[in-house]
C-alpha cells in the first residue's frame, strides 16, 4: 500500500504558526483593544464640573491644597476648639455631593473638610485608585489639617461613600485619631469594586477582564497588584463608634457592608434604607438621611467635651474668697 511523502516536523510547525500565530495575534490585539478601553473608562471617571459652592449654599469656605496629587478640600470653619469632619465623596461623583450634608454638620459647630479625591476633578491626569491610596491621601490630609490651632487635634470623625467609605475604612486603621466614623456602601477590597464595575460596564461577570482592569490600574498607580486584593477589616476599631449605611437597591454593597459590619468590634451600627447616598436621592430621602447621619456624629463626637475641674480649682477658689474677705474687711 503506497503512502504519500510525510512532511518534515519543521514544515509543520511552521505551517501551524503561519495559521495560527496570525489569529493569535489578532485575538490579543482584540483583548488588550478591549481591556484599555474598559480600563481607561473606569480607571479615569467621568466627573462633573463642581461649579461655584456658594450657589449651593456651602456658606463661606476655604480652598486648601491637600497633600496628595490632584488633591484639594473645602473648608468651612467651626466653633473654635470643635473637632472636624472630613467628607468623602463617591466615585464619579465630586464635592458638591457632599454640600447638603456638610451645611447639616457645619450647623452643628463642626470644622468641615471637604476632600476631592485623586482623579475626580474635571479633566484630572491623575488615575483613580478606588481607594487603595485615597486611605492614605486622608490620612496626611487629617495631619495636615489638624495643624489649625482652631481644630480639636485629638478627635476627629469621618464620613465617606462607597470609594470614600473605604479610603475612611483604611485611614481609620492608620490614624486612632478618628474617632468617628460613617461608612456608606463600604466595600472590603478594591478588587471586589473593580470587578463590580467591569461587571456593570461589559454586562457579565469576568475575572478575566476583572483582573486585567487591576493590572492596568496597579500599574498607573505605581502600586503592587496584590494590594488590590487585600481584604481590608475593621477588626481593629475597637474604641471607635461606626454608623455603617446602605440601601438595599445594591445588593452587592449590602452585602458587603454587612460583612464589615459584622467584622467590626465595639460600638456599631447598620442602616438599611431604599437608597443611599450611593444612589441620587430625592429631597426628603436627603433630609432624613442627614439628619441621621448628623445624630449619629453628634452623639459620638460632641464639638464640646465636659473637662473635670482641675484639683487646684478648689484651692484656687478658696483663695479668691479669702482675698475678696480680706478686702472687705479692711
Amino acid at each position: 500500500m503506497a503512502h504519500g511523502p510525510r512532511v518534515p516536523g519543521r514544515r509543520k510547525l511552521r505551517t501551524y504558526l503561519r495559521v495560527l500565530l496570525p489569529s493569535v495575534i489578532a485575538f490579543l490585539i482584540v483583548f488588550l483593544t478591549v481591556v484599555g478601553y474598559i480600563s481607561y473608562h473606569i480607571i479615569f471617571p467621568e466627573v462633573s464640573t463642581e461649579g461655584n459652592p456658594v450657589d449651593y449654599s456651602l456658606l463661606q469656605y476655604k480652598e486648601v491644597q491637600a497633600p496628595y496629587s490632584g488633591g484639594s478640600a473645602w473648608f468651612l470653619a467651626g466653633n473654635p476648639g470643635a473637632p472636624a469632619v472630613f467628607l468623602c465623596h463617591d466615585y464619579g461623583f465630586n464635592r458638591m455631593s457632599t454640600v447638603n450634608l456638610a451645611n447639616s454638620l457645619h450647623d452643628q459647630g463642626y470644622n468641615l473638610f471637604i476632600l476631592s479625591l485623586r482623579g475626580h476633578t474635571g479633566g484630572s491626569s491623575v488615575p483613580t485608585s478606588f481607594g487603595l491610596l485615597e486611605g492614605s491621601d486622608l490620612a496626611a490630609t487629617i495631619d495636615s489639617a489638624l495643624v489649625l490651632s482652631a481644630v480639636d487635634r485629638t478627635r476627629v470623625g469621618v464620613w465617606g461613600v462607597g470609594l470614600g467609605a473605604h479610603a475612611a475604612l483604611r485611614a481609620a486603621l492608620i490614624d486612632p485619631r478618628i474617632r468617628v466614623l460613617v461608612l456608606d456602601s463600604p466595600y472590603p477590597s478594591v478588587y471586589d469594586f473593580i470587578d463590580y464595575h467591569v461587571t456593570k460596564r461589559i454586562g457579565f461577570q469576568s475575572k478575566i477582564f476583572g483582573g486585567s482592569v487591576g493590572l492596568v490600574s496597579a500599574a498607573l498607580n505605581m502600586t503592587t497588584p496584590l494590594a488590590f486584593y487585600e481584604h481590608v477589616t475593621p477588626a481593629s476599631l475597637q474604641g471607635r463608634a461606626v454608623l455603617y449605611v446602605v440601601g438595599r437597591d445594591s445588593p452587592s454593597f449590602v452585602d458587603w457592608t454587612k460583612q464589615l459590619h459584622d467584622e467590626t468590634p465595639g460600638e456599631k451600627q447598620l442602616v438599611l434604607l431604599p437608597r443611599s447616598r450611593r444612589s441620587v436621592l430625592q429631597t426628603p430621602e436627603w433630609n432624613a438621611y442627614d439628619e441621621r447621619v448628623v445624630a449619629f456624629v453628634t452623639n459620638h463626637l460632641p464639638v464640646t467635651v465636659e473637662r473635670e475641674p482641675s484639683s487646684q480649682s478648689p484651692t484656687r477658689d478658696r483663695q479668691k474668697r479669702v482675698a475678696a474677705k480680706q478686702a472687705k474687711n479692711r
